[in-house]
């Protein structure tokens, strides 16, 4: 892992950082979760919801459409990590002024942060959201040290933080 902790002209934060992370399938799958909040979350309240319907009316039925939806998901998201056959093999991440670059192996991806409509910290990932159903996550550990305070202040530098800072929020 390496970071650049000379900041360009005009920039009072360290960029371009530059770091390596391993991306094993249980990996994968973490920040797949924490990518969809939201559906989880949904998933869990039908799963509740169907829990005390099932309790009051003894009706099982939205117990069971809840625990299908969860393992559904949870199906799905093992086959398309199979399907990816995720290694574990490291992940080089550049985040510069540019935007953000990633090499995994032979591919990589190339995206502006003006591509990216929200930065978050959830758990030990964070997510750069680039549509409602679409995002990108880095690990948390992967940005340790210099870096947990030189993301979020870049992103802060290139007007992208959003006016709840304190919840490590970034929004464009």
């Amino acid at each position: 892992m390496a970071i650049d902790l000379q900041p360009p002209e005009g920039t009072p934060h360290p960029i371009p950082v530059t770091t390596t992370y391993q991306l094993t399938p249980r990996r994968a799958a973490r920040a797949y979760r924490a990518s969809h909040r939201v559906v989880f979350g949904v998933l869990w309240a039908l799963l509740l919801a169907g829990g005390v319907w099932a309790l009051l009316t003894g009706d099982l039925s939205f117990l069971v459409a809840g625990a299908a939806g969860m393992l559904t998901i949870e199906a799905l998201l093992r086959l398309q990590l199979r399907a990816a056959r995720i290694t574990h093999r490291p992940i080089t991440l550049a985040l510069a002024a540019s935007g953000y670059h990633q090499t995994y192996g032979d591919r990589s991806a190339s995206l502006t942060w003006t591509y990216f409509t929200n930065i978050q910290r959830r758990g030990d990932f964070w997510v750069l959201r680039c549509s409602l159903m679409s995002a990108l996550s880095i690990p948390a550990d992967a940005l340790n040290g210099a870096r947990t305070t030189a993301f979020p202040a870049f992103a802060a530098d290139r007007g992208l933080t959003s006016p709840r800072g304190q919840r490590s929020s970034i929004t464009r």
